[in-house]
């Protein structure tokens, strides 16, 4: 049964207050002992940015999301109002009325409260009942299907040049931000989840394809150990937290 949505106070921004003030203004307010109010903006928040963005997320399905649950162990109608949201995004999905970007806050949300295998449940439901659009979220789901040990879905949705392309095409991507220092490990991580997964499922052809294809763009120790690991069956720690 989904949880029924708590009353959320009616709160609305000045006109000059652009989205990021009001999400500082909800943390203050919740470091204030303000609850009632925190969470009215941090749900504005959350309406006002699904509306405005494009992918990436960002901070709404990142550090917002961390900033709510917080204020949830200090005043539980937060988090029951954010797992009602939940809930609505998952009756949508179900209800053929949602698609990739219900699912993609889906399992933000479930990943921020600990419910990754709410995630896992209802991509194997995706798969069997709406498999156009499993594809576009399996990258998504990935995480909550490894904790969960849904190897075998995982297999299903594993092709060795899909997953090299899109590791690299992620290492590219970080050359360009400040995060550039940690693309070389994004990389071994993403392409060592994959190699281990084909390793895991009987997979050795594929999983030592990949590994090659991997080495010749990116040749590194630290990349060789981490898909020598790899290949012996064992997934990255980040990706088996």
């Amino acid at each position: 049964m989904l949880a029924k949505k708590p009353t959320v106070v009616q709160w609305q921004p000045h006109e000059v207050d652009s989205p990021y003030e009001v999400l500082r203004s909800a943390q203050a307010d919740a470091a204030a002992g303000r609850y009632e109010l925190a969470l009215a903006k941090h749900d504005w928040f959350h309406r006002k940015m699904r509306k405005l963005e494009a992918r990436p997320y960002g901070e709404r399905l990142s550090s917002a999301l961390a900033a709510w649950v917080k204020l949830g162990k200090a005043y539980p109608p937060a988090l029951a109002h954010l797992t009602a949201i939940r809930d609505g995004l998952d009756k949508a999905i179900r209800g053929r009325a949602g698609g990739t970007d219900h699912f993609i806050d889906f399992e933000a949300i479930n990943r921020h409260v600990g419910e990754e295998k709410r995630t896992a449940q209802t991509f194997l439901w995706i798969d069997r009942h709406r498999p156009m659009i499993a594809p576009r979220v399996f990258e998504f789901a990935l995480p909550a299907l490894i904790k969960t040990r849904q190897f075998t879905i995982c297999s299903k949705h594993l092709d060795v040049r899909t997953a090299m392309r899109k590791a690299f095409r992620k290492w590219r991507a970080l050359q360009q931000t400040p995060w550039k220092a940690h693309a070389d490990a994004a990389f071994a991580r993403d392409v060592a989840t994959a190699v281990a997964l084909f390793v895991i499922n009987g997979r050795t052809r594929e999983a030592n394809e990949l590994t090659r294809m991997a080495l010749k763009q990116r040749n590194t120790p630290s990349i060789n150990r981490t898909l020598e690991s790899a290949l012996a069956g064992k997934l990255p720690e980040a990706a088996n937290a």
